[in-house]
């Protein structure tokens, strides 16, 4: 479509929310105020479209280039939208006000004394210290309870001029705290809150200076905790029904909804991996309510379960992300830097190829392809040597430097192998036979090769330097493998000691937010994990060095990466943007119109690489069903299979919980607790804690222990003791769930559906965080000999969370001690250490996470498992 069309929806924009070209950002280190860019604005107009009585369909994806925070500009935008409406007095149900009541009017103390009518207008009436007062009712926005004690005035008790009555011509008068929730965003709850929290919002950008306010206080936002709860951000009050909710998966979402989903308005969704869960994303679209799905390159495989699922879709084309391409530089301090640098970049991005050579490895390769065609499900001891095999080949290829310990490590595995081999000689056919065995042998060579051929892949990287810095002196970064990354950064380092400016990342270190002129990336990842580095790239320079039988699948990943945004057309409709609104606006119609076709998921090349590990997978998955047997008393339960390395897996049920260490490890961050993850949280890449032969959580038992040593061993039972009362309450409301959040609120505990399910059915709680829950809990049950105890309770309940802080600072210790030197090699390996009283615990990173649940043994559920040859 022309440049003509976007053009007059901008305008058509403009007049249908004219707050949206007034809305401004900048952070506290800006200069000045930035304007959402164009194609930021028509995104926040296809998600407001969405909420159009006239809108038939309420599923939407929109795709962009890149993944940028594109989900909180349109969640901001949305949440005024919403507050327009909300702050229309016939539109909101406001509590209502009794006579001799304690209120705050503009922040001030009053008491309510009724209403009269004065020259045809409906008045409250309050009397205060300074006499009475009177104010419209059409101002009612201005009066909230005041337990809130949020003081809405200054020091002089003028009112507060409020960002969102100028930006909107409401007249709330700063109170936002009785909205109704109305937006939820599913995405990540730390980086949402990073980016919000360094956010300053403004009307227009002369206005900057008189009217700005801080994003995480303009209105109401907050996230649903672990634990179920709605923790409010910025200066709100606690009991504040947020605007804008931040959920960081669909589960707790859904928790959250299950008793009153009719007040929201919107959810946007950030990225395909909210959507693994797929019962749960069905049970969330089944509730009827608009849903945009924010997506990019990389999410490229949720499209076909999305058309199943009815979704509208929306992508760009290269030509039309060139019209929204500004003609001036973007300034650094624009907030919108990145975002724009990288949409520029993007219309000429290209992925360039270089190739480096391993003989031997090239040739071992050839032979396990070979093995491809010729071995089946049957092979079963063929296959478990194979598919080691591959995985070693695969682990050699995206090595850059092999160390003497590395390389010995390696050869001893083929070793293994071959004696394997041996062993099962006469159980495996001939030719599978000799095979395996001229795989083993190439893979020997290979590593003796990379060991001192100058044709390994630090000669290469070399020479791409040196190639660059005849035409450039701009940045350079070197995108390195996990394993031997700090041997293989000081080798290269010495040898570009000639070229200044040369960085070194993993493929998981790379920030998005790192602005490199060249990057070179040295070779074979996982689909997902190139992905997610192209996503990263905001430079159009970027090399990918790599073996000639790693090109089909670099290539296959290239085209999927930039695909979309060439052949546009069975990714869109056209209601996304026209709608309703297209037979009366003829000027909006596309002026090349585009025939309607059926979607199809564009196509993705698969290499032989691809092929052989996807049938690898396959196998290995029917090897694990078996290895799990059967339950002769027929106690099964539902588990997703999650695997690591070395043949090592588990079955995870919904609502087992296990250390995650992967955030507070790479990040290096000070926590309180290790943090925790339910399967459908789980992610390729994390790095899990499990005991040995235990499917107990680690950080639990250990506290347990510490109390123990203690002498108090009896204590978790006291700090228990609030749930008993809360499911006596629960008992005597025949178990339904609103009627019980309607006990416990008549004594001022005012908590979601999904929070108090948390507080009855998640034995991991040690209690709610407010210890006046508690105290309503203890009320709404009448138990006298709780209300006796609730210092003792409080006091135990201490002592506990104290244990499992110590609990996991002792782990942490482990970790930092024992392992962190290893981390980064953790690629198909487990590490190991002790703990006094616990035993042994392993340290696993996730390879996979199946989307479908088996039902297995109750006794191989939430332990570690191991595959054996």
């Amino acid at each position: 479509m022309s440049k003509t069309y976007w053009e007059n929806l901008t305008l058509k924009i403009s007049s249908e929310y004219p707050f949206i070209p007034k809305f401004h950002f900048c952070t506290e280190n800006s200069e000045g105020f930035y304007p959402l860019p164009v194609l930021l604005q028509l995104a926040s107009y296809s998600a407001l479209s969405l909420t159009e009585p006239e809108r038939k369909n309420k599923r939407l994806a929109v795709f962009f280039p890149y993944s940028d925070s594109i989900d909180c500009w349109v969640t901001a935008v949305a949440a005024l939208a919403a507050i327009s409406i909300q702050a229309t007095p016939e539109q909101f149900t406001l509590p209502e006000l009794i006579p001799g009541s304690r209120v705050l009017v503009d922040g001030a103390d009053h008491i309510y004394k009724g209403t009269e009518v004065h020259s045809g207008t409906d008045l409250y009436v309050f009397e205060y210290a300074n006499g009475i007062r009177k104010i419209p009712l059409s101002q009612r926005f201005r009066i909230q309870p005041s337990v809130s004690g949020r003081q809405l005035t200054k020091k002089g008790k003028a009112p507060i001029r409020s960002f969102i009555d100028g930006l909107l011509g409401t007249q709330l008068q700063g109170n936002t705290s009785m909205l109704r929730t109305s937006i939820i965003l599913i995405s990540s709850v730390n980086e949402t809150k990073e980016i919000i929290g360094r956010l300053k919002f403004a009307c227009d950008r002369e206005d900057k200076n008189k009217n700005s306010e801080k994003a995480v206080n303009a209105f109401g936002w907050a996230n649903l905790t672990s634990d179920g709860e709605v923790r409010p951000w910025g200066s709100s009050g606690k009991d504040q029904e947020p605007v804008v909710l931040v959920g960081s998966n669909l589960s707790s979402v859904n928790d959250y909804l299950e008793y009153d989903s009719e007040s929201l308005s919107l959810i946007i969704i950030e990225g395909s991996s909210h959507l693994r869960d797929h019962i749960t994303f069905q049970s969330l679209v089944a509730k009827n309510i608009p849903v945009m799905l924010v997506l990019s390159a990389k999410d490229i495989d949720c499209i076909k379960d999305l058309k199943a699922s009815n979704f509208d879709f929306w992508t760009w084309s290269k030509d039309e992300l060139k019209t929204f391409c500004s003609e001036v530089e973007p300034q650094k301090d624009n907030v919108f830097f990145e975002l724009e640098r990288k949409i520029n970049t993007f219309v000429d991005f290209e992925i360039k190829t270089a190739l480096c050579s391993n003989s031997k490895l090239e040739e071992s390769y050839e032979l396990l392809d070979a093995l491809k065609s010729v071995i089946t499900e049957d092979d079963y001891h063929a296959i478990q040597i194979i598919e080691q095999l591959f995985f070693i080949l695969i682990r050699v290829t995206r090595i850059v430097v092999i160390t003497g310990s590395i390389s010995a490590e390696i050869k001893n595995k083929l070793s293994d192998l071959e004696a394997d081999s041996e062993t099962f000689q006469y159980l495996i056919k001939k030719e599978q036979y000799r095979l395996i065995l001229e795989s083993i042998c190439s893979l020997r060579e290979g590593i003796d090769l990379l060991e001192k051929s100058s044709d390994a892949k630090p000669e290469e990287i070399i020479k791409l330097v040196k190639r660059i810095r005849q035409h450039s002196k701009g940045s350079i970064c070197i995108i390195l493998g996990n394993i031997g990354f700090p041997e293989s950064k000081k080798l290269l380092r010495g040898k570009l000691s000639f070229a200044r400016n040369i960085f070194f990342e993993t493929s998981k270190s790379l920030k998005p937010g790192n602005a490199f002129d060249h990057l070179i990336l040295s070779g074979y990842l996982k689909r997902h994990r190139m992905l997610d580095v192209f996503d990263k790239v905001s430079s159009e320079n970027l090399t990918v060095l790599g073996y000639p039988y790693e090109q089909d699948w670099i290539k296959s990943v290239r085209q999927q990466f930039d695909g979309l945004f060439r052949n546009t057309s069975s990714l869109r409709t056209f209601e996304v943007f026209t709608g309703a609104s297209t037979e009366e606006m003829p000027s909006l119609r596309p002026i090349e119109s585009e025939p309607e076709t059926v979607l199809k998921e564009p196509a993705i090349l698969t290499s032989g690489l691809g092929e052989f590990e996807i049938k690898l997978n396959e196998f290995r998955r029917q090897r694990i069903l078996r290895s799990v047997g059967d339950d002769p008393d027929g106690n099964k339960t539902a588990a997703n299979c999650v695997t690591f390395g070395r043949g090592s897996f588990a079955f995870l049920t919904e609502h087992y919980s296990v250390p995650a260490v992967t955030n507070l490890l790479d990040k290096n961050e000070t926590i309180q607790e290790i943090p925790h993850k339910k399967v459908k949280d789980i992610q390729e890449g994390d790095l899990l804690l499990f005991r040995e032969s235990s499917s107990q959580n680690i950080i639990r038992e250990m506290a347990d222990f510490g109390l123990k040593r203690k002498g108090k061993a009896e204590i978790r039972k006291k700090a228990n003791r609030w749930r008993a009362a809360l499911v006596t309450v629960y008992e005597e409301n025949d178990r339904n769930l609103s009627r019980l959040m309607e006990s416990l609120a008549e004594y001022g505990c005012k908590r979601n559906a999904g929070t108090v399910k948390n507080w009855l059915f998640n034995e991991n709680l040690i209690a709610p965080r407010d210890e006046n829950d508690i105290i309503a809990i203890t009320v709404a049950a009448g138990d006298d000999d709780l209300d006796q105890k609730l210092h003792e309770i409080h006091s135990a309940i201490a002592q506990v969370r104290s244990a499992h802080i110590q609990a996991s600072h002792q782990i942490i210790k482990q970790l930092n001690a024992h392992l962190v030197e290893n981390l980064s090699s953790i690629e198909s390996t487990i590490l190991s250490f002790e703990i006094e009283g616990l035993g042994k615990v392993f340290l696993v990173r996730v390879e996979s996470v199946a989307a479908e649940q088996y039902f297995v043994p109750v006794h191989k559920v939430n332990r570690l498992l191991n595959l054996t040859v």
